[in-house]
């Protein structure tokens, strides 16, 4: 009985020390509020709609996107709008691009502009016309940034422009070009080189071409149809490489005519081999490995996290310059640091990087971090086991979590002990070290007791909240 009453005088001495108790109940306050602040903050990151997306004309170059926060045509207009019967509301991903292209058409058909040849305003119109069709069928089916298929509408609508462009070959030349200059910045010789002046056969295989590309994008936007996403995606990354080697070979072919250009072409092939390297090596697989774990795009899913992480890391080694030798390093150290090559790799002039051996194993460890980004999202989708890093939400990061907060209980048990004993010499009662030892051993012992059950509490409150 002695040591019960022992240890409750220990815990009412240390519940009247106001600097532990002020700390205890700091604690049980932060294992309440902490908590609360990130689910408040994860459900503002998962409500987080994206950013409206704005076409303005921007010269003779086309249509540039940027976000409406930044530069904003329609201050304060955030109504609905209907178009051709059906009501598109402000929070749509296509929202502004039919609000901006109704109003440019609208203002078209009141004051025609400068254009030269008449008939160019009537051909602008109707192509406007179909840009509405376009991103109307997009608006109808699509209402969340989140959807995967938000991407395919700068994409397709490059096929809309040439259909249009392609069966349009007979129209007035002049006013063909005004439109082709104003709408997509195609000067008049590329327009006839690449539209007018073809063979009937190659025009009509085109127009076939981007037709049955359009029809595909119906079949995924009206429904939802994601294998065919998966073959449309696929098709276009292989136009993609086709693209490109068709422009190596128009360099290659330059630097046959023009010697003297070879050193900055053959940097620029370097760059177009790459980036095949990277389509044919991860945007492909990727997309290949997506339709088998039927995986889709835009989902707040940890295999999304993972592909986009091991996309990141692979494009980033892809783009590596190779590590200079020590020779180089020494020639470009105190040279223009903007004419040194790759923003992803380390050179002299970034801090920490003033030698040499400096330079390597900076190189070396951004070299390492990637391949072990590539190595654990590789590994998490083949054994479909994500790492941790990829669910931050989940049970192994909570966890860590709740063992990071555990050190601060931890810390207060220490806190908690120390003074105890401090308080000894703080009460007066120093006597403890002067009596027997068996009376001392009592006394630490209550004094232990006193402390792991005032810690206890402290720890299975803050739990519990």
């Amino acid at each position: 009985m002695g040591s019960i009453r022992h240890i409750k005088m220990e815990i009412r001495n240390i519940l009247r020390f106001r600097f532990l108790l002020i700390m205890a109940i700091l604690i049980m306050v932060l294992a309440a509020v902490v908590p609360i602040i990130g689910f408040l903050a994860s459900r503002q990151f998962d409500n987080y709609n994206g950013p409206p997306v704005v076409p303005l004309k921007e010269g003779a170059a086309g249509i540039a996107l940027v976000q409406a926060e930044v530069l904003d045509p329609y201050p304060g207009n955030r109504e609905s709008i209907t178009v051709k019967g059906k009501t598109i509301y402000a929070d749509n991903p296509f929202y502004w691009n039919l609000m901006s292209i109704v109003d440019e058409k609208r203002n078209l058909e009141l004051k025609p502009g400068n254009f030269i040849n008449p008939a160019s305003v009537d051909l602008l119109l109707s192509l406007m016309d179909q840009e509405i069709d376009y991103y109307l069928n997009f608006a109808s089916n699509i209402a969340s940034w989140q959807d995967y298929r938000t991407d395919l509408a700068w994409q397709g609508l490059e096929n809309v422009y040439e259909l249009f462009f392609l069966k349009n070959h007979e129209a007035n030349l002049g006013a063909l070009a005004e439109v082709a200059m104003f709408r997509k910045g195609i000067d008049p010789e590329t327009l006839e080189k690449s539209f007018i002046n073809i063979p009937a056969e190659q025009r009509l295989e085109r127009i076939d071409r981007a037709e049955e590309n359009l029809n595909m994008l119906t079949d995924i936007v009206v429904n939802n149809n994601f294998p065919q996403y998966i073959d449309l995606r696929i098709r276009m990354a292989e136009d993609q490489i086709k693209s490109i080697r068709e422009s190596i070979a128009i360099q290659e072919k330059t630097i046959i005519d023009n010697p003297s250009q070879e050193e900055h072409l053959s940097q620029y092939i370097e760059q177009m081999k790459k980036e095949i390297t990277v389509i044919e090596t991860t945007t492909i697989p990727m997309l290949e490995y997506r339709l088998a774990r039927n995986i889709v795009p835009g989902l707040p899913t940890w295999q999304n996290t993972a592909i986009l992480d091991l996309e990141d890391s692979r494009n980033q080694l892809a783009y590596l310059l190779p590590m200079m030798t020590e020779e180089e390093f020494n020639k470009r150290q105190g040279g223009d640091k903007f004419a040194l090559g790759s923003f992803y790799s380390a050179y002299p002039y970034f801090p920490g990087q003033n030698t040499y051996e400096e330079y390597v194993a900076t190189t070396q460890r951004r070299v390492d971090a990637l391949n072990l980004s590539i190595i654990v999202a590789q590994k998490s989708l083949d054994t479909d086991r994500p790492d941790m890093k990829y669910v931050p939400s989940g049970s192994r990061s909570q966890t860590v979590g709740f063992l990071s907060y555990s050190m601060v209980v931890a810390l207060f048990g220490v806190l908690l002990g120390g003074w105890l004993i401090a308080s000894e010499y703080q009460q007066g009662t120093i006597r403890l070290l002067m009596i027997r030892p068996k009376t001392r051993s009592k006394i630490l012992l209550a004094k232990f007791t006193a402390a792991a059950l005032v810690w206890l509490a402290v720890d299975l409150l803050t739990s519990l909240i």
